[in-house]
């Protein structure tokens, strides 16, 4: 995780000392039951707490006419709720 720095806080210690969720690894893996079918666009390149900060997730649902988003996740007080708040704005 070379997008957090060398003294991290909150969730981000937890993420970064127990390489939490790294490109490549189950813990960044989509489940079985979500994983997206062959056409489905998937947004990635997530390096944050917010969904929208470092993705084109603008931009496709922006290209797709999208008006609204169901979102779901971990950490649904930090992550999701970030999104969500990114979303509406």
């Amino acid at each position: 995780h070379g997008e957090i720095n060398a003294n991290p806080y909150g969730i981000l210690t937890a993420i970064k000392e127990n390489e939490m969720f790294k490109q490549g690894t189950w813990g960044a893996e989509i489940c079985e039951t979500m994983k997206p079918t062959e056409g489905e666009i998937v947004a990635s390149g997530k390096r944050g707490l917010c969904g929208f900060a470092t993705t084109n997730l603008d931009f496709i649902l922006r290209q797709n006419n999208c008006k609204n988003i169901i979102l779901g996740g971990y950490m649904t007080n930090c992550c999701v709720e970030s999104t969500m708040r990114a979303g509406y704005e």
